[in-house]
Parts: structure tokens; sequence; C-alpha cells
């Protein structure tokens, strides 16, 4: 059926990674090999994992190289494996039906035209559908369905099961097909994480591939629920790098849109946060985001101030 490379990136996983590699230890299909990429853990959560068994492999990084440096470490090895075929997903989760790679595979077989494709995913526990089906962050999208919000008239798209041709998958599970890759390339190393799955979206669809959401159970994803606020480092890499991919792709006027958008929204929340005399952090934020928005729209987004991974989060709220 063609050989498959599970590719999971580990930062300091703990446990958890352990976890996830011992569940995908217990897959059905026949033909796979598991690549752990350390991305500069200080807690030696990578360590030992290659006793259990000649499936795993661990490659160590010594920087951190964000989602996208980190998986391309793993896939280049892959590729030069001879991997047909890429299984990326998150350190944290759980195989739930150790046969959901083999009808995957399957699928992208039968379908020559599908480049990527993501099974239905669990959230927290089995039965509880993550939504992995995602759109392009197009302006006119973010304003249309912002009013929808809050009046809560948005119904959102889950995941469902009817198998569909769609624009995004969310990147903690997708298979990808090793020709499509040789053809189109990796992940950017510039977006670090959030939005790359957008990224490699368009430019497999730009080469005549296409994403397909399959409804086969696979996996629980224990996502974390901190690391999530507003003048946090997530909230500013998927503003800027919804600003970057769209600029990237030729929307220039919907990054524009989403730039200024964001930049007002965020300052509108810096405002409130003052009057609760809490505001230098969400004014650090405009600040740093306004900094990054603008080296993208220059073309200047090689420079430190674009952010991580040419500037550590930690540094840049310093500047």
């Amino acid at each position: 059926m063609g050989k498959v490379a599970i590719v999971i990136l580990n930062y300091n996983g703990g446990q958890l990674l352990r976890d996830c590699v011992e569940s995908f230890l217990g897959l059905t299909y026949p033909d796979y090999q598991i690549i752990v990429v350390d991305n500069a853990s200080t807690d030696n959560s990578a360590d030992g994992l290659e006793a259990l068994g000649g499936k795993v492999a661990v490659i160590r990084s010594k920087d951190n190289l964000g989602y996208t440096g980190g998986n391309n470490l793993g896939m280049e090895y892959a590729l030069a494996q001879g991997c047909d075929y890429v299984l990326l997903v998150n350190n944290d989760t759980l195989v739930v039906k150790p046969e959901f790679l083999s009808s995957m595979v399957e699928f992208a077989k039968t379908r020559e035209e599908a480049g990527i494709v993501g099974p239905k995913v669990f959230f927290r526990r089995e039965g509880v559908i993550q939504n992995t089906i995602c759109a392009t962050p197009f302006f006119h999208r973010a304003l249309l369905n912002w009013p929808l919000q809050k009046l809560q008239l948005q119904k959102t798209k889950r995941s469902g099961e009817i198998m569909k041709e769609v624009d995004v998958l969310n990147g903690v599970c997708i298979l990808l097909k090793g020709e499509m890759l040789r053809e189109i390339g990796l992940l950017d190393p510039l977006i670090f994480m959030y939005r790359e799955d957008t990224d490699i979206a368009i430019r497999a669809r730009n080469a005549g591939w296409k994403s397909f959401y399959l409804p086969v159970e696979s996996i629980v994803h224990l996502q974390k629920s901190e690391g999530y606020e507003y003048n946090s480092m997530v909230n500013f890499l998927l503003k800027r790098n919804a600003v970057y991919v769209l600029y990237k792709h030729g929307f220039v006027f919907s990054a524009l849109g989403q730039g200024v958008s964001t930049l007002l929204l965020s300052i509108v929340r810096a405002v409130k946060a003052t009057v609760r005399s809490q505001g230098k952090p969400y004014w650090n934020f405009v600040k740093v985001l306004c900094k990054a928005h603008w080296t993208v729209i220059t073309g200047r987004n090689h420079n430190e101030a674009f952010g991580p991974p040419l500037q550590s989060w930690k540094n840049l709220l310093k500047k």
C-alpha cells in the first residue's frame, strides 16, 4: 500500500509524548515508521524512545525550529528514506482506532488527486468531534463572520460523517502524499506555527492537488487549555500568519484588511484593559503585531520584527 512515515514533533511533551508514541505503535497498518523530532526540549521527554523498537527513530534539533521547521526535519528524513506518505500528528494525541491509517492510505491511493487527507479527530475525549475543516482566512469572510459570532447566529461547520473536498485541514493529524511534497516543497519555515496548514493547502491546490476530509475515527487530541490568552504568542502568530499567508499568495487587499482589522481590535482590547489598569501587556501586543504586519506588507519579513522564528517571543516583547 505504501510506506508511511509518522512524524511526531515534540517540545517538552513530557509523558504525553511517550503515551502518544506507544499508542501509534498499536496501528494495524503494516508498513510505517515513527519519526520523533525533538525540538530542543529541556525535559528529556524524547529520551529512551528508541528502546520501544525499530519502528521508532528520534531526530534531535539543537534549536526550537517551531512546528514548521521541526516537522520539516522529519519530512526530509522520511522522503530521503523513500516514504510514499507522511502523517503529521501532534504529540498530544492518542490513537483510538488502530485501523484508521489503513483507511486513509487506501483512500489516498485510490484518489490520485488527493494530496492531503484528514480524518475525524476527537477533542480531549472520545465522542466529542473536533472541527478540522478550516477555510482560508480571507478578510471578507472574517468581516461577515464577526457579527454572526457576536449575535451567536453562526453555526460552526463541524467535521461530520460525509467525505468531502475542503479548502484547508487542521494540521493536528493529516496525511500528505510524498509525491505532492516532492513537487511543492515542505512547510514554510518562516510561519513557525499556525496557518502553515493554510499555506500548504493553497500551494497544493495551485499545483492541482486536492484536500479531502475523510470521516474515519482516528485519534483523541488532548489539547491544553492554557496559553491562548489574547495577548499570547499563539494569538500573535495566528494574526501575523494570516496576513503573511494571504500576502504571500497574492491576496493583497485581503491581507491588508486582515492586518488593519486585527490591529484595530487589538487597540480596542488594549483600551479596555487600560481602564482596568491592566493595559501594558495589551499595548505591547499591539506594538509587536503592528511591526510584524508592517514587515510583511513592505516585503521586509526576513527581519527580527517579524517575530518567531527570526526572534523569540520573549525578546520581541522587550523591543
